[in-house]
């Protein structure tokens, strides 16, 4: 659980617009192109903020962990399987949340769905 509580706060450090990015596809389970029409940005847009993202929170996790990858990286695969699944039923729309945004997002600017991910619970 330690572990995954510091990928948590490595996910809260990171800057707009990659936090509400890796929030709305890993979190809230929407893919890259829910995300692209939520935020209104291209989808290449979205892929590359989760590649950059995903790219700091290693740096982070290696720095953590006196750059051994294996020592983070290997206890997280449960939660990263448990995530794909969360990920697959949403692209199958069995998840709530995902029909849920797509309706708010038409409405909503990037601003307030920034506000909406902030992870204040831990």
């Amino acid at each position: 659980m330690d572990l995954l509580r510091s990928l948590l706060a490595h996910v809260k450090e990171l800057d707009e617009p990659y936090r509400s990015t890796v929030l709305l596809h890993y979190f809230d389970g929407l893919t890259p192109k829910e995300v692209a029409a939520g935020l209104r940005v291209p989808y290449a847009t979205v892929r590359t903020r989760l590649h950059r993202a995903i790219q700091q929170l290693r740096e982070k996790m290696d720095a953590d962990h006196s750059g051994d990858r294996r020592a983070w990286l290997v206890p997280l695969v449960p939660f990263a399987a448990a995530a794909l699944l969360l990920m697959r039923s949403a692209s199958l729309g069995k998840n709530p949340n995902r029909s849920d945004f797509s309706a708010r997002a038409s409405h909503c600017s990037q601003e307030q769905v920034r506000a909406n991910c902030a992870i204040d619970k831990e």
